[in-house]
């Protein structure tokens, strides 16, 4: 088989040859995030390429079991596996248990809380295009009506259309610290007085990368691409924290 016709294969549900992975190991309180790519299969195994670490301290080894995910453009899914064997060599590949299935996740998964943080907003498909110069880069203002982990409901008065890229920095009141953020906006609703609601979408720069690998997202200010599972985990905080307070008043 050559190796265009490896990519097109099919392992299980939506999983294929050449899909990137994120392996999460966990053992004795510590966690590892590592990335990965499926090169091949062999019989009831996966041969990957040599991991990377993303985040943490829990060590990649052969017998460890992990939790893998991978991202389509519907939704992540999600499946559980162990590191089977290493192969030493030029290219330092391991293999790992075949899924028999896997598992869809929903990307409304987070718990959303209302928020009023005013929002600064780039259009990113503009400024990639060259239609906003560096000297003259439209910048809007918006305020989050309420925000997850994974999007927000914006209301601002720039006009743009479904699938427009963005570029978003909400100002929380309560955080010394700014998220810069890639996202698209998914719904939009027309308001009063030339007003508009978004439903807008983020992603991490990995996401960003993996789902729209057409977009030059190398051309935008670094400051964007920072935004990766860690700072997604911050900002989680920030909301868990938020929602807890909200139910200890009792207004959730």
């Amino acid at each position: 088989m050559n190796k265009t016709a490896r990519r097109e294969q099919t392992i299980v549900g939506p999983l294929r040859v050449w899909d990137k992975l994120e392996l999460v190991f966990e053992e004795d309180g510590k966690q590892g995030r590592y990335h990965t790519r499926v090169e091949d299969v062999e019989g009831n195994s996966l041969v990957i390429d040599r991991p990377s670490l993303l985040t943490g301290d829990a060590l990649f080894r052969v017998g460890a079991a992990f939790v893998a995910w991978f991202i389509k453009s519907d939704s992540s899914y999600t499946f559980a596996g162990r590191v089977l064997k290493r192969i030493d060599g030029a290219l330092d590949v391991y293999w790992i248990s075949k899924p028999d299935s896997v598992d869809r996740n929903q990307r409304r998964r987070f718990y959303r809380i209302a928020d009023d943080s005013p929002v600064t907003v780039i259009l990113a498909d503009h400024l990639v295009k060259g239609q906003d110069h560096e000297t003259e880069v439209k910048v809007f203002e918006g305020t989050a009506l309420d925000i997850s982990g994974n999007g927000m409901h914006l209301r601002s008065k720039f006009d743009a259309n479904i699938g427009t890229k963005v570029l978003l920095t909400p100002r929380f009141k309560d955080l010394k610290r700014e998220f810069f953020l890639i996202g698209v906006i998914r719904r939009k609703e027309d308001l009063s007085d030339n007003w508009y609601g978004y439903g807008i979408e983020f992603f991490t720069i990995e996401e960003v990368r993996h789902l729209f690998s057409s977009f030059p997202a190398h051309l935008l200010p670094k400051q964007y691409l920072t935004f990766n599972e860690n700072q997604r985990s911050l900002l989680l905080n920030h909301i868990f924290t938020k929602q807890l307070a909200l139910k200890k008043k009792g207004l959730i």
